[in-house]
């Protein structure tokens, strides 16, 4: 590309430095927490559905004291995954459409650790303990 499209570039990212800036400025300051607005929430488990009512996320406890968010996709299925297991590890997994998983990372409380990479036949790509 040429210097001018830099140059250009350059000064748009200049100006709206300047103008976020600004605005963070004029903006009105933050109001103190309102009193009937609780500190604490406490919850076996929250939803997050969208228009339709459509479950999309949650965040829970399971039965078996795995604490977990979860993100669903349109028609539902699980397609990420964090969760903390009742022995102490977090595994984060990412799934396909299928739910079933593709990519996932833990760390063991021992210090041990692995990374997997699946196909889409569930075939190991990867793998690291």
């Amino acid at each position: 590309m040429n210097n001018f499209f830099w140059k250009a570039w350059a000064v748009v990212l200049v100006l709206s430095l300047f103008w976020l800036g600004w605005c963070i400025k004029t903006s009105a300051p933050a109001r103190a927490q309102s009193p009937d607005v609780p500190d604490v929430i406490r919850a076996k488990a929250f939803l997050l559905v969208d228009d339709e009512g459509t479950t999309r996320g949650s965040l829970s406890v399971d039965v078996d004291g795995t604490a977990g968010v979860r993100f669903f996709d349109a028609q539902g299925k699980a397609r990420a995954v964090l969760d903390v297991d009742a022995s102490g590890t977090p595994y984060l997994g990412l799934l396909d459409a299928q739910g079933e998983p593709r990519a996932g990372i833990a760390a063991h409380s021992d210090g041990t650790s692995y990374l997997i990479l699946c196909d889409a036949q569930g075939r190991v790509l990867f793998s690291a303990p």
